[in-house]
């Protein structure tokens, strides 16, 4: 199992961010693991929302079809789901309001037989690193989007 978490401290407020967060057509603006969808997404989503999405990793594109588990807005996002190649995946963004602003984190997993020792560090090091750099993009975003 590879498991990955990241947190970051925003000067926006949460509505605000849940907002860009929970419209699909900014993932390709921000959310780095997101390499498009193989099928139109829905305008609005809402739990038990189908998305059919290709994640970019370790210079792959898989597909992933996914369900919203959880929509709270505006604190909670939970997107779950599996592969072709039967990998399944879970991805939480949860906001906390803060001083300022919010935190986010976002967190998640990738399991599966094929990912097991070496494979799931290097799985979780990516998925570190472009969530990291998401992280960043969301803060540009939002501080551009600011009155």
């Amino acid at each position: 199992m590879a498991r990955f978490e990241v947190t970051s401290a925003l000067e926006v407020s949460p509505a605000q961010l849940y907002a860009l967060i929970a419209d699909t057509a900014t993932w390709g603006d921000w959310f780095l693991l997101h390499d498009g969808f193989a099928e139109q997404p829905p305008e609005h989503i809402g739990v038990n929302t189908k998305l059919v999405q290709n994640i970019r990793m370790l210079g792959m594109t898989q597909r992933l079809d996914l369900t919203i588990a959880a929509f709270k807005p505006p604190m909670r996002l939970t997107l779950s789901g599996s592969s072709p190649a039967g990998v399944t995946c879970e991805f939480s963004f949860a906001i906390e309001r803060s001083p300022g602003g919010c935190r986010l984190t976002i967190a998640g997993d990738f399991s599966g037989p094929v990912l097991t020792g070496q494979l799931a560090k290097v799985v979780e090091g990516d998925a570190q690193a472009q969530l990291t750099e998401s992280m960043a993009r969301l803060s540009k975003l939002t501080r551009s989007d600011a009155p």
